[in-house]
């Protein structure tokens, strides 16, 4: 697939289309121990559903993973979606990013800058195919509070 992402730690986030996804697409994690890959891992039911989720984004930190999902009410739209890492290790319910990023076009190919304050996305449709931006508030207002108090603590 065409986007992965990795974790500070080296872990690879990537799509897969192999036999058994339940979506056609799917987002799996191979972690990065002792200098090689370990067999992929599916990063579970909160994420993957029976859409299509493709092309991730993993925060350096692995605390949020941003990614596309088709929206079939839309006819195979794709709209980012979020979901946050919680202190056990799984996955909040993805959620849509909402109005403020995603169209009646397709939303693809999520990055956050480094410094982590902005979010650029790639907006495909027909004649429409441009790169868009926007600042890393609309992660932070969609973040689970049980997170953030956890996060201000540290």
């Amino acid at each position: 697939h065409w986007q992965f992402s990795f974790t500070a730690a080296g872990d690879l986030y990537f799509t897969s289309e192999a036999p058994g996804v339940r979506g056609g697409q799917d987002i799996y994690v191979a972690r990065w121990r002792e200098g090689v890959f370990l067999p992929p891992e599916d990063v579970g039911d909160r994420v993957n559903t029976d859409l299509r989720e493709f092309c991730p984004f993993i925060a350096p930190d692995e605390s949020y993973l941003i990614f596309s999902r088709t929206v079939p009410q839309e006819r195979g739209r794709s709209d980012l979606f979020i979901s946050f890492r919680l202190a056990d290790g799984t996955w909040t319910e993805a959620v849509n990013l909402g109005d403020e990023i995603n169209s009646l076009h397709n939303e693809t190919s999520p990055v956050v800058t480094p410094d982590g304050r902005y979010l650029f996305f790639l907006r495909v449709s027909g004649d429409v195919n441009n790169v868009y931006w926007a600042t890393t508030s609309c992660i932070d207002r969609l973040r689970p509070t049980e997170i953030s108090r956890r996060l201000s603590k540290n």
